[in-house]
């Protein structure tokens, strides 16, 4: 098979990102915060220390600051009166794939102004360059890094979600002043309306329709005994099979910061398959897809509605051994099936657009992959999906080419193993970790894609220890730290990020052993950890104060049984769910 294993859609293409570079005779900054002066972005990575020869985290006092009286003559004539289109499209594509809050946003919007009137200056104070005017002296960059517009923003954007949470009565400009440490605070929060004005051009520019890479990643999943998923609305659904067949169960009302609240349903027996792996996904307009895999066969099913119900399940492809699922930036779920000699694919041929189970499906395509692997999806900054497979031998990955859908062919990335999983961190760098016999090791990007195929350079492999031969998840907790479990036959095992740049804790004892287990996150920031015991039953814990940032913070519950005695999928029909938003509420 051609690395390309399907053909490229030529329907729901999305816009390219463009990148002007402004000429040299135009541009000079108005006042505001020439040089800004301030640490890049942070490149070290969990490896239960500091990366190599990489600092810790900054705090904002250890900054250098540019104070007013440093200010040196400018040395632009003249700065543009307008932004610049593109560098606005590509300053809001950057934030949506980071999915930074409305406040870190607007914050980079006012600064950009303030700095450059959004245009990309090859001068400016000093060596001030670019959008946001960051000085390589200070370590932002080279210059060529800083006048690429996406890598600008993104370290932007990088530092305002580290000082967000440590500063959260910060007002937007106050905020875009943590960062830039400017002479002149004030002029951040004094450009909010030209600011807003430049978000809601970007925004009818690059498309409201448009996911970000986070909201991408939430239906990115792996084939597990348990699953669980987010409603549109904030509930969890969580999804099993054990020897009777396939249940679910869902929480009646969102949990709103009640801890162990929004009440749960009994457990409903779908009529699905008995003892198959569970991989979700989601339509563009919110709906819920499920498919189930045994060694026989590939069974699917979907809801009708968003208020819940659900269709019957359907055979969808050949058996085999593990499956993923994702989403593709335009909206159509893709689903990949490991088999004794390879990996196979099938995806929509277009969004479904509203309709259940609409879009249509191409037919199934052998992608060259190991067979009898451990196979997991994750998402690039720019929506491009990236492939890990492990196998006992070795690990092995692969990456869309565009984001039409071509795909790069394998190539061998580690040492095997028993499982793996992967996790975007809160600046894009996809994080992976693989268990063996010795137990977990990690690798992560040393710098995000940002659009380039294949990009972002890979650190070496680090040991964390942890449990050999484990299951393992990985959950992104409020704040951008992650918190990672790991289950064998002898109990879980947990450790979390001391903080963002990327440090570690050790691993602590968490709970009894388990089959699988899943960990999702509240809608209230709580996470929520699913185990399935090898007696096929469920048990539950969860954060009942989350964690607001703290290293290791939020309190846990004990461990209680999650499951009951199924009833029938006719039955669900008679347990209350509240109304949801219909898709155009979203």
């Amino acid at each position: 098979m051609s690395a390309a294993d399907r053909p490229p859609h030529g329907r729901h293409r999305p816009r390219p990102w463009r990148l002007m570079i402004v000429p040299i005779a135009v541009l000079a900054l108005l006042g505001g915060t020439l040089g800004t002066a301030v640490a890049g972005e942070s490149t070290a990575r969990p490896t239960g220390q500091a990366g190599p020869g990489q600092p810790d985290e900054q705090t904002e006092d250890e900054r250098p600051r540019t104070n007013a009286q440093d200010i040196s003559p400018l040395a632009c004539p003249s700065i543009p009166p307008n932004h610049d289109p593109a560098v606005i499209e590509t300053v809001y594509r950057v934030g949506l794939s980071m999915s930074v809050s409305d406040k870190v946003m607007l914050a980079g919007f006012e600064a950009g102004w303030v700095e450059s009137h959004m245009n990309n200056l090859p001068c400016g104070d000093r060596d001030s360059l670019g959008v946001f005017q960051q000085r390589p002296s200070q370590g932002w960059g080279t210059p060529d890094q800083i006048m690429d517009v996406s890598y600008a923003s993104r370290s932007f954007f990088t530092q305002a979600k580290i000082m967000e949470p440590r500063h959260p009565d910060l007002s937007a400009g106050l905020l875009a002043d943590s960062v830039q440490r400017s002479c002149c605070p004030w002029r951040y929060d004094e450009a909010e309306g030209r600011a807003r004005a430049m978000i809601e051009e970007a925004r009818l520019a690059v498309g409201p329709g448009i996911p970000s890479a986070q909201d991408l990643r939430e239906f990115t999943t792996t084939g597990s005994a348990v699953a669980s998923a987010t409603s549109v609305d904030g509930r969890i659904e969580v999804f099993a099979s054990n020897g009777s067949g396939t249940l679910h169960r869902w929480q009646t009302a969102p949990a709103d910061g009640r801890p162990g609240g929004g009440g749960w349903s009994e457990w409903v027996s779908t009529g699905g398959p008995a003892d198959a792996r569970i991989a979700l996904s989601r339509a563009p307009d919110g709906r819920i897809e499920q498919f189930a895999l045994t060694p026989h066969a590939l069974w699917h099913r979907f809801q009708t509605t968003l208020d819940g119900a659900w269709s019957g399940w359907s055979q969808f492809g050949p058996g085999g051994s593990d499956l993923a699922t994702a989403v593709s930036r335009d909206g159509r779920l893709e689903v990949f099936v490991v088999h004794d000699i390879g990996i196979r694919h099938r995806w929509q041929t277009s969004p479904a657009d509203g309709r259940p189970n609409g879009g249509g499906w191409s037919e199934w395509a052998e992608t060259g992959g190991p067979g009898g692997a451990q196979v997991v999806l994750d998402v690039a900054p720019d929506g491009r999906l990236e492939q890990f497979a492990v196998t006992s031998a070795a690990t092995w990955h692969r990456h869309q080419i565009n984001l039409d859908g071509a795909w790069s062919s394998w190539s061998e990335f580690g040492a095997g193993g028993t499982d793996l999983t992967t996790v975007a961190g809160f600046d894009g760098r996809l994080e992976v970790f693989v268990a063996d016999a010795g137990g977990v090791r990690h690798r992560w990007q040393t710098s995000p894609a940002d659009g380039r195929p294949g990009g972002g350079a890979w650190s070496e492999w680090v040991a964390t220890g942890g449990p050999g031969a484990a299951r393992l998840t990985v959950a992104l907790a409020p704040g951008g730290r992650l918190e990672q479990f790991a289950t064998t036959s002898g109990g879980i095992r947990h450790r979390y990020q001391t903080d963002l740049a990327g440090n570690w804790s050790a691993w602590t004892d968490f709970g009894p052993g388990g089959s699988d287990l899943a960990a999702t996150v509240n809608a209230d920031g709580r996470i929520e950890v699913f185990l399935a015991a090898h007696s096929g039953a469920l048990q539950a814990r969860w954060h009942t104060i989350p964690a607001d940032g703290t290293p290791g913070g939020g309190t846990w519950s004990g461990w209680g049984a999650f499951s009951a005695q199924a009833r029938s999928a006719q039955a669900r029909s008679t347990q209350a769910r509240p109304a949801q938003p219909s898709a155009q509420t979203r």
